[in-house]
């Protein structure tokens, strides 16, 4: 199907910012690869502007913290922390550190909900109070195929933040489907604001492809017209597909590293080459914190 078929009642739906019908998903999802794009790209910026948010992160070197950690902070709009250690204590002392190391203004962000769910220790809110009284921002994420509205509702109820809803395992075939199910996961939870619809997880056996990825991308931002936005993982998927994806419909860059090779200068650093990304695609780069 192309562009003009879709001229009409649907894109002036969808541009309103209206929940379309599964019947229209259907439709859409039928379009051309490039068709596709233009709908989400057009959807975007009915809804959100041109605006492309971008978060530098911070994370905690293998070896721990050392004399170096100031200057992995710089310039971050926030610190993660990934591993999730293997007791209650171990993770409160982490958060604990870290936040004392780090900048007061600088929020610090740990591990995913599923890692919190999976863990044997893992007792719920007692938990997530302490984390919350030991420093810890909230969660960096929740991935729809593994955790319930329920457990995020109760990290936000602690206090604690939700950076995004994810997807650990790659998505099947059926992509209106998927639509339908993040759907209904935020609408058991509406605070959640930010999705990252691309899998964290990809079988080397089975890999995605771009093909796919992007149009994951647009139908999330066409299907879900109340998010914020729809993020991809800029270290996980490089900046070849998510230049792209910004014309799909993508509106934060997530996880951009702060750490640079000071033999490339400063015109070759991973913001710069992020915003050259940005700006190539036509839109304009915020950082995280000027964005809504």
């Amino acid at each position: 199907m192309t562009r003009n078929e879709f001229e009409g009642d649907l894109l002036a739906r969808a541009r309103a910012g209206q929940v379309l019908t599964v019947d229209d998903l259907h439709q859409i999802d039928r379009a051309d690869v490039l068709t596709l794009g233009m709908l989400a790209d057009d959807v975007r910026r009915a809804l959100r502007g041109s605006s492309v948010s971008v978060c530098r992160v911070a994370t905690i070197p293998s070896a721990g913290l050392g004399t170096e950690w100031p200057a992995l902070t710089h310039g971050a709009d926030e610190v993660r922390l990934t591993m999730l250690p293997e007791s209650r204590e171990a993770a409160l002392a982490l958060i604990e550190t870290v936040r004392t190391a780090t900048p007061a203004d600088l929020p610090v962000w740990g591990f995913s909900l599923e890692q919190l769910v999976r863990a044997p220790w893992f007792s719920g809110r007692r938990d997530l109070d302490a984390m919350a009284a030991a420093g810890l921002t909230g969660v960096v994420d929740a991935a729809m195929d593994v955790v319930t509205p329920s457990h995020v509702t109760e990290v936000l109820d602690a206090g604690l933040s939700v950076g995004m809803l994810s997807v650990e395992q790659p998505v099947a075939v059926d992509r209106v489907a998927f639509v339908v199910q993040l759907r209904q996961f935020i609408a058991a939870e509406p605070r959640l604001r930010r999705v990252a619809p691309l899998p964290k997880q990809v079988p080397v056996a089975a890999p995605t492809t771009g093909y796919q990825d992007v149009r994951l991308v647009a139908m999330t931002r066409i299907g879900l017209p109340m998010l914020d936005h729809v993020a991809v993982d800029w270290q996980q998927y490089g900046p070849k597909l998510a230049q792209v994806a910004l014309t799909f419909g993508a509106t934060y860059l997530d996880n951009v590293s702060t750490v640079d090779d000071p033999a490339l200068g400063r015109r070759r650093t991973h913001l710069e080459d992020v915003r050259r990304n940005i700006t190539a695609a036509g839109l304009t780069p915020a950082e995280q914190h000027d964005a809504a």
